[in-house]
This record gives structure tokens, C-alpha cells and sequence, in this order.
């Protein structure tokens, strides 16, 4: 069963957070605009194990940020 973030659908709102987890969160249909600002390649250390941002190859990082996207848009799609 897919546990939900409580969230008022009604208004706008910034979830901070890893996308990787919050976007597992989000209700089905939640959402109809995103907005993001990913991380530079290799400028910040947030002190978190597994940032996106803080890989050694830039492969790594260009593909967590597609697997990203992909899962916000095949929610969008399948919506």
C-alpha cells in the first residue's frame, strides 16, 4: 500500500525534500505543474549520503536526474 503525504490539493505548495522520496508520497493525480531546481553537478555538499549532485562521474549524476524526471512524467501521463 502506498503511503501518502498530507496535503491540502486545493492550493499551491513547496514540498521540500529528495524527489526521489517525496514524489513516492504524492497522492495519484497530485500534481500538474512541477518545479525543480536540481542541484549542480559537484558545487554543494548538503552533509547528506546519496545527494544528487555529489556523484563522482557526470554520467551518474545526468542519469539520476533523468530517472527523476522520468517518474514525474510518466505520473503525469498516466494521469
Amino acid at each position: 500500500m502506498k503511503r501518502e503525504a498530507k496535503i491540502d490539493k486545493r492550493q499551491s505548495c513547496i514540498i521540500p525534500g529528495d524527489t526521489r522520496t517525496v514524489v513516492e508520497l504524492l497522492p495519484d493525480n497530485f500534481y500538474s505543474t512541477i518545479i525543480t531546481s536540481p542541484p549542480y553537478w559537484g558545487k554543494r555538499d548538503y552533509g547528506v549520503i546519496g545527494q544528487i549532485g555529489a556523484e563522482t562521474e557526470l554520467n551518474d549524476y545526468v542519469s539520476h536526474l533523468v530517472s527523476i524526471f522520468n517518474v514525474l512524467r510518466s505520473e503525469e501521463t498516466t494521469s
